[in-house]
């Protein structure tokens, strides 16, 4: 499952972002730490120049290595989020930088959930928290981590969701394999053909069913040389498909029937991670089902997965503008959260 390809390059570019944040430091750093079984974290709290108790966002990782500053790229969060009164939390993921752990890579989603509503403890516990104000920003792989952790949680009290698919793991890496092999020049009856054998691969009950799907995908040039998803697993650790409890089988839409809670929804137009349509549509149909009007689906044109401008949407675009120092994160983008935030606050 690939879902955040892209945004740890982008992200390494604060100075060509430089524009978005202004010389004088709205916020102030405060160093901390919090435990959760054998997990260690350790992070930082932003906190806006303004007097406590604070609202407060919990920023929810993408997929990879993350630490606590998201590489550089966090600051123009912490910006808008403090511009608006609100404080940061965000801490380095389980064995990354100085935190302590590691993920059990099959239980994923539940654990980084699990991480999630241990961080909510810790802030509930600090006086200069406004906990009747605790929500969540998340981006690209925390679509499925926010809504785990909501179904267990009454401390949630809104959520910003950013490039967050709207089916399971496996139909959003097929889609994400289809549209980069189109991007390479691929006939799109070719690329479905590929996309296909990947979702049969995914839900095959048997080795040889995974086998028969598994060996065309591993001899394709670009999904074993650049997205990497090529190798074979062994008959020993091949696991059957059982259901749609795993973690890459479940569909995060059905943890989200029940909130009643504010929600911004921020899709890219060219995403070509995700599908941006299917997506719009099961969070509006979810949110709707619930009973919540209190949403907002913002679509912004000409941008990719990171909300940066793109002309194609596909990920060797994002690689390209990042060699020739041409990305740019879409107009609007951290205003429409800033703004969402003082409305909401």
């Amino acid at each position: 499952m690939v879902t955040q390809l892209k945004i740890m390059h982008i992200i390494l570019l604060t100075g060509l972002l430089s524009n978005f944040v202004t010389n004088a430091q709205t916020y102030k750093e405060e160093p901390i730490s919090f435990q959760k079984d054998n997990w260690d974290l350790s992070g930082l709290l932003i906190k806006p120049n303004s007097e406590p108790p604070y609202p407060v966002v919990i920023l929810v990782h993408g997929d990879g290595p993350w630490d606590c500053r998201g590489f550089g790229f966090y600051q123009f969060l912490w910006k808008a989020f403090t511009d608006a009164g609100f404080a940061c939390l965000s801490w380095d993921k389980p064995g990354v930088g100085n935190s302590k752990g590691k993920y059990n890579r099959n239980k994923i989603m539940e654990e980084r959930a699990e991480v999630l509503l241990a961080g909510i403890e810790y802030l509930k516990n600090r006086s200069d928290i406004d906990t009747n104000f605790i929500g969540l920003w998340g981006i690209s792989q925390a679509g499925w981590v926010m809504p785990h952790a909501i179904s267990k949680s009454k401390d949630i009290s809104y959520m910003i969701a950013v490039s967050c698919a709207g089916e399971n793991s496996v139909e959003q890496s097929a889609y994400l394999l289809k549209q980069q092999l189109i991007c390479e020049g691929l006939l799109e009856e070719e690329a479905t053909k590929y996309a296909d054998l990947f979702r049969k691969r995914s839900y095959a009950k048997s080795y040889e069913e995974y086998l028969e799907n598994a060996k065309p995908i591993s001899e394709q040039s670009y999904i074993k040389s650049t997205l990497k998803w090529g190798g074979i697993i062994s008959e020993e650790k091949f696991v059957p498909y059982t259901g749609p409890d795993n973690n890459f089988y479940l569909d995060p839409i059905t943890l989200l029937a029940n909130i009643k809670f504010p929600v911004l929804i921020i899709f890219g137009e060219k995403d070509s991670q995700i599908n941006v349509k299917q997506s719009e549509n099961a969070y509006r149909q979810a949110l709707t089902k619930a009973g919540n009007n209190d949403f907002i689906i913002k679509i912004f044109p000409n941008a990719d997965h990171t909300i940066t401008f793109s002309e194609t949407g596909c990920m060797k675009e994002s690689d390209e503008r990042l060699a020739n120092n041409k990305i740019e994160i879409a107009p609007g983008y951290l205003e429409t959260m800033r703004d969402w935030l003082k409305i909401l606050k």
